[in-house]
């Protein structure tokens, strides 16, 4: 009975290994625009189905504005729904869950003769959630170029100077949009 078991165990192991094969699983791409932002933007897309995947994403902040800087990460788990069986490629809808975390440090000058400067710090975390629409474009089986869009409903937590400084920071809703360039395999 033990050596069935392992037989069947083996078999079926093959079997996946053969179909993962025809198929490239993963995705792993990068944001094109979060360096401008002054960012690091990485995400991971895995095929559960021919038309659903799963994935998240992972950023990491850390820019300056007017005498604020800004540093922190955030994560974003997605699902992805394929308008039509062509493992991951073409339209999709994607719910979203993100959680984010940002240190901020600001730099004021106090009204007084001396006019020295202080520096304030604050945390910033936002926990959201939110549905994109997008097309993910895929060339030679390899290549994939995403482009999404959509609307973001968040609750923001702030301490020290994150209260102050944004309407970023106080919004309830904000939306949501990236381009991707990633590789399959």
């Amino acid at each position: 009975m033990k050596k069935l078991l392992f037989l069947l165990a083996i078999s079926l192991g093959l079997t996946t290994l053969a179909s993962a094969q025809d198929t490239r699983m993963h995705t792993v791409k990068l944001n094109l625009h979060a360096p401008i932002l002054g960012g690091f933007y990485l995400a991971y897309e895995h095929v559960l189905s021919d038309d659903i995947t799963a994935g998240s994403d992972f950023f990491i902040l850390g820019h300056s504005y007017d005498d604020v800087k800004w540093s922190g990460f955030g994560i974003s788990p997605e699902v992805r729904f394929y308008f039509k069986s062509n493992v991951y490629s073409g339209y999709y809808i994607a719910p979203y869950v993100r959680y984010q975390y940002a240190k901020i440090n600001d730099q004021i000058r106090l009204q007084s003769p001396s006019g020295d400067i202080v520096d304030r710090e604050g945390i910033h975390q936002l926990l959201g959630f939110g549905l994109n629409l997008g097309h993910n474009f895929v060339f030679n089986d390899r290549i994939s170029i995403d482009l999404y869009a959509g609307p973001q409903f968040q609750r923001n937590f702030e301490s020290g100077a994150a209260k102050d400084r944004s309407l970023y920071f106080n919004a309830r809703y904000f939306g949501r949009a990236g381009l991707n360039i990633g590789f399959k395999f």
